[in-house]
Formats: structure tokens, C-alpha cells, sequence
């Protein structure tokens, strides 16, 4: 991926603003920085409150931070669920690939009704001082009734943040400060009045997250006093410390201009050493270096809007020895844009609904879809794969409806936005950790497993590992001398062994003489930093009767659904092979059949000519001999060697096409006589882990398979707990092709549906909305 930094080339109203790179190490300070990996992980979950017994389903999405694209670096995610006391009650790894991952966390009888919060994280993150890492709040009820369900005294609040623009107060210098309140009262709308000295300064209109801006220029023993109007409760608190010298920064932005004022006092000035500042302006991608020279007590630089990235970028200012004294994050709507459906369709065929999503301003996408009832208390509006990757990180906390700031963007909308950055703005970049030019990271990027093999004796030091779901056979060769090798990128699902033989050079297979260790070995300690709010359930659905599930059936409904997905997914292998499929069944598994007599008994010939290896088929016609290819698990193999000694005890299927038109297509070089494909999956193996050909070891960690997710069958679709609490489905797994994606929900009476749509295009665009769909 190419780094780049740019240059803003526009014309500025002030001299004394130099737009030339002023110093080239802060550019190759920045340029290594983004050489260092960094995700953000978002993970959409099917409900945030759900019943004792469900099952929590969620499709996690990584983003790399600084591409703004979907990771296709990180493999190894972890994820765990802790209970209000931080204790890990639950916890797996899944397997990132181009991004995505599907899970799911069963909080069966065992787990109590109470507060919960879902995390996930990789290993790598522990290195940063503030890594991207995912965590929410999420409740579990029971039929007893909602928890913590009363409402909060609404007549108290609090002063949440006072943060002055840029980070510091200077003695009579003109300052916008951000106030944030929090109260369990609806704020939108509402006057903060500020009182300074005992003399009403100032009426802040306050946000619906309780937020606004007033401006101060303070002086010595200045006492600040807030209240709500309507409100009879008087807040005193100080304000933040303030020097009788320093450099204040403040930004605005008016039409399509954005204006940088720095302000400061004539005490400063006169003891400046100095009146050179570096003006660093920086989004994820790019690097902008100003040299400014101070003149006055005040200096103001004029940018357009199009010369900031999309999105959140960060202001900085700098002293020659790079210190930073004042910095400022700005969001940039010009170019920025979170994707929407353009069109969603539902008609009611029988018990089921055919749902589809269309989307024109791209082709492909993953995605993800929940469907609730209109009136559904179980979702948290919080939740948003937008704000994930391109607001939280960058903020304090999260706020109730964040994309609420980055849609339908008009002047109102950007004043709000701009609050939000003044009132929770936090740093993008930390840039004492950008010029530090020795960074030490202690945790590995891990992708896999790494298992070291301790040669205990060996007659030819070469080694065959067996096939698994994501690792077709490999070979690996013992150097001269060495005593042990290591074999990485190894990605076994639950319950799948590493099987490992010595070979000769025939391809005969022999048990290895080995002891195996695994990395890592457990899912790593995490520390979190996050203040996670329990979710607040409404006071008025105590009186909802909580009888959720029927008891009878579930065990039948879950084996019926697990055979039609199984009848379903031969059938779709079956339409789109081109030739001939065997499916195998435990006892074809146990049969003690080699694949060489597998093959000649499907009509192929397996001759061995000296000391190579040949499997061929004659044509009937000319009766001429022509190899076949030979493919397992997607990996073309050009020498059928590979077959010695293959295990059918983990083979899924066989697909033998042996058709005039794949002869005629194939590859040069390899087989002209068709293709044999072969699907393998080692959770299939009925037999024990002994035999006299190979060893088997068990990692101590394997990554979760993919599940299915099956709602359960609720005891009634009409009353209110369904109402508020139900879930009608979950899609993980979607896939958008050609602007199009279609699944099928079941018909429980609701015409009238609630989707949750979030994913990411291979570009990195973003897809949330909330979208109310009418059933037809």
C-alpha cells in the first residue's frame, strides 16, 4: 500500500504562514509511524438485551485504521463476554479473513440475569498506549423481570467535561470552552446558564448528548457556576488550570472556509525566544507541515475545506524542539459519506419472507443484517460500524445516536459536530509516541498458530502435515543439522488435531519421532481502559408477563434445521460442480479404503512407473492416456505423490470431472485428463487419534468454527415481551453482489420490521442505517 503525504497548495490570508515542509524529520518520523499496523474492531451484535438461554450472535468487521480499509493482515481475534465484576465467562478465537468473521456465544441457564459487556481485541493491540479495541455494554433478563429498570432521579446532573479549545487557559486570552452535561433528563434543546464571579456570563444551548460551547477570558480566581434552567440545583466546580503565559488555538469553519486563529498575550509574546511554530495538520493517511512566525497576538490561517481529508483530522501546534502546546481535532464532511440502501423489498411467501437489500453506489460488499420489531427495546442505537472506525476512536466516550452527526449533514450539523469535537475530542495521534525513534513492541502480530517441532530422531527429515479445514498437505523439509523446524500460518478450527508423518522419498508415511509446542498457547490477558455504562432498561415494561420460549420441539427444530442445511448445501454444491460428486458418510469414512483404490474403483488408472507416481484416464474414443489434475481443498497439486498414505477418514467430498471440455481447458503443464477435487474436514474423522503412520497432537487454543445462528421459537409472536424483546433474525453473512443481496426470514405476523444494516465495501465505504421495511 503506498504512503503519501500531500501539501495543501491553497492561498492564505495572513503572512508569516510559510507552506513549505519546514521540517523533514517530523515527515520521516510520520512516514515510519504509518508503517505500523493498527485496527479498529467493530462487532454487530444481533441484539444488546437478551434472554437467559439465547444465543448472542455477531459478525465481526476489522478495519486497518490507517488505510481505512478492510484489514487483510489480522487472523487472530479474540473475543470474550465478562460479567459486572470484569470476570471472562466466556471467551473464543475467530479466524479474520479479508476482514469479517462470523460468531456466536450461547448464555444458557447457567449465566444469571445482570450486566454484561462483550470484548474483543488481538493480541497485537497490547503494544499501544490506546488501542481501537471493541467493547459494549450488553444485559441479560430473565423470566423474574428487567433489571435496574427504574429510571434515575432525572433532577440531578453533573458536569461530564470542561475542556477549553486547544487544551490550555491563558490568563486574558479569548477562549472557547466546551461543556458537556450529563443528566438522566432529556437536554435537547435545554440552556445551560455559566456563571463566572457570581455574574451570569453566558446561555449554552445544549445538545440532545448535552452538549455546548461558551467563550471566557479568564483572569485570576475566576469561580464558574453552572445550572439548568427550570432546574433549582447550582453546580459549582474550577476551571481548568490556566498559565499567566501560553499559546491558545481555536478553529472554525464558515461556508466552505476553515479559519485557525492562534491568540495569545503580550507576556508571552515579549518573551518569546522564538516566533517560529510549526502548524501540523494530519488525517490517517497524510501529513501537513506549516512554519508560522508570530507577530502579533494574534494570527489567523484561512484553509478550504478541501484541503482536509474526509472525516476526522487532527491540528497541532509546535514549538521548534517539538514540543506540542495546543491541539485540536476538526471533522472534515467534505467527501464524507457513510452508505445507505437505495431500495429494500419483503413479500410474504408462505411462512417466510424474501427479503432483498439494493444498494447504487457500489457493487460489492460484506454485510450484515438484524431484524427486530419497530418497537424493539433489545437494540443499542449506540452500536455503529461509522462511528467505530471513524468517530470513537478519536473521542472520549460514545454518544446515543451517533449517526445522527454523520448523516443528513446541513449548518446545524456541522456547528454539532464541531461541539462534539470541542466537548470529547481526544488525540488521533499521540505524537511523543511518533517521534520516539526507538518503539519497542513486546506483544506479536499474530496471524495463526506457530507450532515448533522438536526433532527427537529422524530417518529422511521430511515431514508430511495432513490437510485440515484451512490447511491443504503440506511438506516440510528438516535443514542439515537442525533439530527442530516451525510451520506457521496454521489455523486449526475446534476440535481439529495437527497430524504430522515422516515420509520417504516414495511419499510412504511413517510415525514421526516429534514433541510439538503450539503459539500461542492462550488467548492473552487484555486490560481495558473503557468506561462501559450499563444498558438502562425503560421502567414501563415491568409490567411485561416474561414467558419467552417454548420448551418442547427446540431439540427436534434444531436437528430438522441442521438437515435441511446440510440437504441444502449438497444441493448447491452438487448444482455448481461440473462433474460427478461423491458425498461421504461416516461409514465410507471408515471403511478401509485407500484413495489409490478409491480412484480405480471411479474408473482412473494409478500406475507407479519407477519411482514416480502417475493417475491417468483413457479416452473411449481415441483411447489415448491423459494425466489428471490433481486439487485438495483448493490447492492444485501437479505430483499425485501427495495422495500416499491420504487419510479418507477426513475426506467431506469428492468431485470427478473427467469431461472433453475441462481436458480442453486445462491448465498447460498439468493434467489433461480432468480434475479430481478434493474436500476435506477433519471434524468429520470417526476414528481415534491412534494409528502407526502418523502422530496427532491437540493445540491448547483453536479457533471457533463457523455456526449457524438459529432464532428460537418464542412462546407467542403477538404479546408484548416479543414485541420488545424478540428477535425475528440474523443474517451475519451476507454477501453484496453486483449492488444486490437477498436472504429469506421466517413470517412470525410482523408486517411491519425494523433492520439494522452495517458492513464494508473492499474500498473501505461504510453501510449503517436503520432501515423500517413494510412487508408485502
Amino acid at each position: 500500500m503506498k504512503r503519501f503525504f500531500f501539501l495543501f497548495l491553497s492561498v492564505f490570508s495572513i503572512t508569516g504562514l510559510n507552506a513549505q515542509v519546514s521540517n523533514d524529520s517530523i515527515a520521516q518520523d510520520f512516514s515510519n509511524f504509518l508503517k505500523i499496523p493498527e485496527a479498529n474492531i467493530y462487532l454487530h451484535l444481533n441484539r444488546s438485551v437478551l434472554m437467559q438461554g439465547e444465543d448472542l450472535g455477531f459478525t465481526a468487521y476489522v478495519f486497518d485504521h490507517k488505510n481505512q480499509t478492510p484489514s487483510l493482515d489480522v487472523k487472530n481475534l479474540y473475543c470474550q463476554v465478562l460479567d459486572h465484576e470484569g470476570i471472562i465467562i466466556k471467551e473464543q478465537m475467530l479466524l479474520i479473513q479479508n476482514g469479517k468473521a462470523n460468531g456466536k456465544f450461547t448464555l444458557d441457564e447457567q449465566i444469571p440475569a445482570g450486566n454484561y459487556t462483550i470484548r474483543s481485541f488481538t493480541n497485537w493491540m497490547k503494544n499501544f498506549k490506546s488501542p481501537h479495541y471493541f467493547e459494549t455494554a450488553i444485559k441479560v433478563i430473565d423470566e423474574s423481570g428487567p433489571i435496574d429498570g427504574s429510571e434515575k432521579d432525572s433532577s440531578k446532573f453533573d458536569i461530564a467535561h470542561i475542556l477549553p479549545e486547544g487544551g490550555h487557559l491563558v490568563e486574558n486570552v479569548l477562549t472557547t470552552v466546551g461543556l458537556k452535561i450529563e443528566s438522566s433528563q432529556e437536554l435537547k434543546g435545554k440552556y445551560a446558564m455559566v456563571i463566572i464571579d457570581g455574574v451570569s456570563r453566558n446561555r449554552v444551548l445544549l445538545d440532545e448528548n448535552g452538549m455546548g460551547r461558551f467563550t471566557i477570558q479568564p483572569k485570576i480566581n475566576n469561580s464558574f457556576e453552572v445550572y439548568l434552567e427550570g432546574s433549582e440545583i447550582l453546580l459549582k466546580t474550577k476551571l481548568p488550570n490556566y498559565e499567566d503565559r501560553g499559546i491558545v488555538m481555536s478553529c472554525n469553519q464558515s461556508s466552505d472556509k476553515v479559519f485557525i486563529e492562534i491568540r495569545t498575550n503580550q507576556k508571552t509574546l515579549d518573551q518569546l525566544d522564538s516566533k517560529k511554530l510549526t502548524v501540523l495538520i494530519n488525517s490517517n493517511k497524510g501529513l501537513n507541515i506549516y512554519d508560522l512566525n508570530i507577530t502579533d497576538v494574534s494570527s489567523l490561517l484561512t484553509f478550504s475545506s478541501t484541503d482536509f481529508a474526509p472525516g476526522v483530522n487532527q491540528i497541532s501546534l509546535l514549538t521548534e524542539d517539538e514540543k506540542v502546546i495546543s491541539k485540536r481535532l476538526f471533522f472534515n464532511f467534505e467527501g464524507f459519506s457513510i452508505e445507505n440502501s437505495n431500495a429494500v423489498f419483503a413479500s410474504k411467501k408462505l411462512d417466510s419472507v424474501e427479503t432483498s437489500i439494493e444498494f447504487d453506489s457500489f457493487k460489492n460488499a460484506q454485510l450484515s443484517v438484524s431484524v427486530h420489531t419497530v418497537n424493539s427495546l433489545a437494540i443499542d442505537r449506540s452500536q455503529s460500524i461509522a462511528a467505530e472506525f471513524k468517530l470513537y476512536p478519536y473521542l472520549y466516550g460514545k454518544v446515543k445516536d451517533p449517526l445522527y452527526y454523520l448523516k443528513g449533514i446541513d449548518k446545524k450539523k456541522r456547528y454539532e459536530m464541531d461541539n462534539l469535537m470541542l466537548c470529547m475530542g481526544w488525540e488521533m495521534y499521540d505524537w511523543d509516541f511518533v517521534f520516539k525513534k526507538r518503539k519497542i513492541f513486546n506483544n506479536a502480530f499474530e496471524s495463526g498458530l506457530l507450532v515448533k517441532a522438536n526433532v527427537k530422531s529422524t530417518k529422511t527429515g521430511r515431514y508430511m502435515i495432513y490437510p485440515s479445514s484451512n490447511l491443504g498437505t503440506s511438506f516440510v523439509e528438516l535443514g542439515k543439522g537442525d533439530e527442530y523446524f516451525s510451520f506457521e500460518n496454521y489455523f486449526p478450527y475446534t476440535k481439529e488435531d495437527f497430524k504430522i508423518s515422516e515420509v520417504d522419498k516414495n511419499g510412504k508415511p511413517s510415525k514421526p519421532r516429534l514433541s510439538v509446542q503450539f503459539f500461542p498457547k492462550e488467548i492473552p490477558n487484555f486490560v481495558s481502559t473503557k468506561d462501559v455504562k450499563p444498558i438502562e432498561v425503560k421502567k414501563e415494561i415491568n409490567d411485561i408477563e416474561f414467558k419467552p420460549f417454548l420448551d418442547s420441539s427446540q431439540t427436534l427444530d434444531t436437528i430438522v434445521l441442521q438437515v435441511k442445511a446440510d440437504q441444502k448445501r449438497q444441493r448447491k454444491i452438487t448444482n455448481t460442480a461440473k462433474g460427478r460428486v461423491d458425498f461421504f458418510t461416516d461409514e465410507d469414512r471408515r471403511k478401509e479404503v485407500s484413495m489409490f483404490q478409491y480412484l480405480r474403483r471411479e474408473g482412473l488408472r494409478v500406475e507407479r512407473q519407477n519411482t514416480s507416481l502417475r493417475i491417468y484416464s483413457t479416452s473411449r474414443r481415441t483411447s489415448q492416456d491423459y494425466d489428471v489434475t490433481i486439487i485438495i481443498d483448493d490447492v492444485v497439486y501437479r505430483d499425485p505423490s501427495v495422495l500416499e498414505g491420504f487419510s479418507m477418514a477426513d475426506v467431506d467430498y469428492i468431485e470427478i470431472d473427467l469431461s472433453t471440455m475441462t481436458r480442453v481447458l486445462s491448465v498447460v503443464g498439468q493434467g489433461q485428463g480432468g480434475v479430481v477435487k478434493i474436500k476435506t474436514n477433519p471434524l468429520l474423522n470417526p476414528f481415534s487419534k491412534k494409528s502407526t503412520k502418523l502422530s496427532t497432537f491437540d493445540p491448547p487454543l483453536t479457533f471457533s468454527a463457523p455456526v449457524d445462528f438459529f432464532s428460537p421459537s418464542y412462546y407467542s409472536y403477538s404479546d408484548d415481551f416479543f414485541d420488545k424483546f424478540g428477535v425475528i433474525d440474523w443474517q451475519g453473512d451476507l454477501e453484496v453482489i453486483d449492488g444486490k443481496t437477498f436472504f429469506t426470514m421466517p413470517y412470525l405476523g410482523k408486517n411491519k420490521l425494523l433492520l439494522h444494516i452495517q458492513g464494508f465495501t473492499e474500498n473501505g465505504e461504510l453501510i449503517d442505517e436503520f432501515k423500517e421495511l413494510i412487508v408485502n
